[in-house]
């Protein structure tokens, strides 16, 4: 089908070998003398468009598939994880990436781009061969129709979308800056180097991490039909999640503990991750197996529970944690607490102080949520108009 049929919006019809061809060029690293970028499938980034690496293609063994400027790429491996990039510049990649070559006379570079980011053009990409490594089937996929615009309408709702683009990546590197900005606020607060005008005469007090925290244990009087709320912690401070739900007779073990709002909790093999987090409200009296170790701040006064909360994000107090482990591998080490309870932390001499360094740390997190938040309402609002505009539903005034 080659455009001669329209379909009820006015756009034309054409199978996908009628917008753009599938490029043959090969590039062999091992007898070519010309060096170009390379681009794998890790670096073009899931859903975003974006390429976010290469590597030097005369460092590769491998047969390359060659590309230009004026090409559009698409990951045919696992199709689903919507892997596209627009190339500013010529060069070679992956021969798990397609390289699309728009027929410009029916449908232009941009517009492609765009279509090939449609969930109806995804879908049949991922109706793949392959089970365990499934790949987008060119044969299958050449042969389905879609239906476009004319070339002038098709660039207008090019610069639609890029439009859209351009608000997301402005969005995203506000959160980077963000969390930047966070992330130097905390290494300077959490260690004095920087504190409010209020408290900056008084000095800081060292103490050992015993002196304010136990561990504790609160076995759970287990039985087959109880209904478990087992969590687990997120590596890298990441804070804890709800596993699935099960019964008691459901899980490998029955030495279970509960755990409460406020406990300091870490596990025990993961560490050297970062595993380490304040149990919160939504997670007060959930249950978590004997890998994980639970104190209890003993000291309200001494130490303030939201403020460990963000000394637990440090990679200082990570690698105590670490320090405070046993094992002959870095992946098998064994959490300590005895050990770990050995150390000591400097604090901020009065609650208050402790207080204000958290409060201020909260609305800054506050910040980062909000603006993904906003990040997420733009991505819905670009695939909400893509739906839109590539099938005809609202029309560009031409």
């Amino acid at each position: 089908m080659k455009g001669d049929v329209m379909g009820l919006n006015g756009f034309q019809k054409y199978e996908f070998q009628s917008l753009c061809s599938l490029s043959k060029k090969k590039y062999n690293p091992n007898n070519s003398l010309e060096r170009y970028q390379c681009y794998e499938l890790e670096h073009l980034s899931q859903e975003t468009g974006r390429i976010i690496g290469s590597v030097d293609s005369k460092e590769q063994s491998s047969i390359k598939n060659v590309f230009s400027d004026q090409d559009v790429l698409f990951g045919k491996l696992r199709p689903y994880l919507k892997k596209y990039a627009l190339p500013s510049t010529d060069g070679v990649c992956s021969t798990e990436i397609w390289v699309l070559v728009p027929k410009t006379e029916v449908c232009s570079r941009r517009y492609l781009f765009a279509l090939i980011q449609s969930e109806k053009f995804v879908r049949c990409a991922s109706i793949a061969s392959g089970s365990k490594m499934p790949r987008a089937d060119w044969n299958y996929i050449s042969t389905q129709v879609f239906e476009v615009p004319q070339i002038l309408e098709q660039e207008m709702i090019a610069d639609i979308l890029g439009a859209c683009d351009e608000a997301i990546e402005a969005q995203e590197r506000l959160i980077t800056q963000k969390q930047e900005r966070q992330k130097g606020l905390m290494q300077k607060l959490l260690v004095g180097e920087v504190r409010f005008p209020k408290f900056d005469r008084t000095p800081w007090e060292e103490l050992k991490l015993g002196s304010v925290l136990k561990h504790v244990f609160r076995p759970i009087s287990w039985s087959p039909e109880m209904s478990l709320k087992l969590v687990s912690i997120r590596r890298r401070a990441g804070g804890l999640f709800l596993r699935p739900e099960m019964k008691g007779s459901d899980y490998k073990t029955s030495d279970l503990h509960e755990i409460r709002k406020g406990d300091f909790l870490i596990s025990k093999r993961q560490v050297t991750h970062g595993a380490l987090a304040v149990v919160k409200t939504p997670f007060d009296g959930c249950h978590v197996s004997k890998e994980y170790t639970i104190f209890e701040n003993t000291a309200p006064k001494v130490l303030h529970t939201p403020y460990l909360d963000w000394l637990s994000k440090t990679r200082e107090m990570w690698h105590k944690a670490y320090v405070a482990s046993n094992g002959v591998a870095i992946e098998k080490l064994i959490f300590v607490p005895k050990d770990f309870l050995k150390f000591e932390i400097k604090l901020p001499p009065t609650i208050e102080e402790q207080r204000r360094i958290a409060s201020f740390l909260n609305e800054q997190e506050q910040e980062i949520v909000l603006s993904r938040k906003r990040l997420e309402v733009l991505k819905l609002q670009k695939k909400s108009l893509m739906q839109k505009l590539l099938t005809g539903e609202v029309r560009v005034k031409v």
